[in-house]
């Protein structure tokens, strides 16, 4: 996917460009596609979202292992739980202290 220019600053997140897994919400139906996040959480994007910017960088596994890594920058308004409408079913609820 092309990188696509915006003229405002965007609220974005980092994803890894690794193969995706497609699918559609249990909730609401529609066609999303399964991406890990930076931080390696599973995160469901609307499915045609747009890349705003793709880019490597090297994670170190360990002292002496470390690997290139691609990610791509999407806008969080493609996350598909801020356009589902029944997004609140899948949040997970805060334990109480």
């Amino acid at each position: 996917m092309k990188p696509i220019p915006i003229s405002k600053p965007a609220r974005t997140m980092l994803v890894c460009a690794a193969p995706h897994q497609s699918g559609k919400c249990s909730a609401c139906g529609k066609s999303i596609v399964w991406v890990f996040t930076s931080r390696y959480a599973r995160h469901p994007l609307d499915a045609g979202f747009v890349v705003l910017e793709e880019f490597e960088t090297t994670v170190e596994i360990n002292p002496r292992l470390q690997r290139i890594q691609s990610l791509l920058r999407v806008s969080t308004a493609d996350s598909h739980f801020a356009t589902c409408p029944f997004a609140d079913r899948f949040k997970k609820k805060r334990r109480e202290l």
